[in-house]
Parts: C-alpha cells; sequence; structure tokens
C-alpha cells in the first residue's frame, strides 16, 4: 500500500492539493520546491524572470564599472533640517545625555530613567542597571554608593 499523500494548502482558494510522499521525494531530488509542482510552469516562467532580472542587473553593473570614462556621483542622504542624528543604541543614547552636561551632578538610575524617557527612549530599570555598569567599567562614567533616607543607592556622574 503506497504511503498516504501529503496535503500543501493552497493560498488563496482554501482547497488542498495532495501530493504523494514519492512526489515530494523526487521534486527535492531535482531540486524543486514542492510547492511549486502543480504550478510547475508558472513557477518556471517566475523564476526565469528572476534569473534574467538577476542578470541583467549584473550585467548593468558591470557595464558601468567597466567604463572608465563614465564616473558615479554618490549623494549622501542627511537627516532633514532641524533634527539630528540620534544615537541607535541605549550606551549610546545614556553617552548622548551625557555629552549634553547631564551627569555634572550626581544622578540615580531613576533620574536616568526619566531623563531618556523624556526623550522617548523608554526602558525598564533591569536594562538600565547593566549598560550603566558597563560604562562605569569603561570608565565612561562613575558611580558612588550614596544614603538616600534609609536607602543605600548608586548615583552616577561624570568621571
Amino acid at each position: 500500500m503506497p504511503p498516504p499523500p501529503i496535503a500543501l494548502e493552497q493560498t488563496g482558494a482554501g482547497e488542498s492539493l495532495s501530493l504523494s510522499r514519492q512526489q515530494v521525494k523526487v521534486a527535492h531530488l531535482q531540486g524543486i520546491d514542492p510547492i511549486c509542482l502543480p504550478f510547475r510552469s508558472a513557477c518556471r516562467s517566475a523564476h526565469s524572470i528572476h534569473a534574467r532580472t538577476l542578470d541583467l542587473s549584473a550585467t548593468s553593473a558591470s557595464f558601468s564599472a567597466s567604463s572608465p570614462t563614465e564616473q558615479v556621483q554618490r549623494v549622501s542622504v542627511k537627516a532633514p533640517a532641524g533634527r539630528s542624528e540620534q544615537p541607535g543604541t541605549l550606551t549610546g543614547r545614556i553617552l548622548a545625555i551625557r555629552s549634553e552636561g547631564f551627569f555634572k551632578t550626581q544622578r540615580s538610575l531613576g533620574e536616568v530613567r526619566e531623563s531618556l524617557g523624556s526623550r522617548g527612549w523608554h526602558y525598564p530599570l533591569t536594562t538600565l542597571s547593566g549598560v550603566m555598569q558597563a560604562l562605569v567599567r569603561q570608565r565612561e562614567l562613575r558611580r558612588e554608593r550614596m544614603s538616600v533616607g534609609n536607602k543605600q543607592v548608586w548615583k552616577y556622574s561624570n568621571p
């Protein structure tokens, strides 16, 4: 008795197509995606169009690179006027507020979190504490244990 067919969902109509395990195995051996079997002619033309597109782009790239008289001018894209480049990492963001003079006075982790939050950068204290500790190890910041009320708190400042 042959193995049961494998059902493949067809997108859109909600129907399912049946392929035997042997058909799937043969498709894999031939380097064909089994989902393409029912639509093989359409997939072939799509693959050939894609291959031709890649071939044309490679040809045009090699053509432009091979002509020495033609020079390509590169244009740099800058942020819109009024918007400065903003750092993308938490470390960069902390160093950005440090460059604005935020750590001239000693600041607690909560104050650092509030300052970042006011700029739209929201982080939990658990994430913030590890990055702050790494900055202290790198000597970008300094920290001291302080007593606030009956609590012991780390305060961060410029080194």
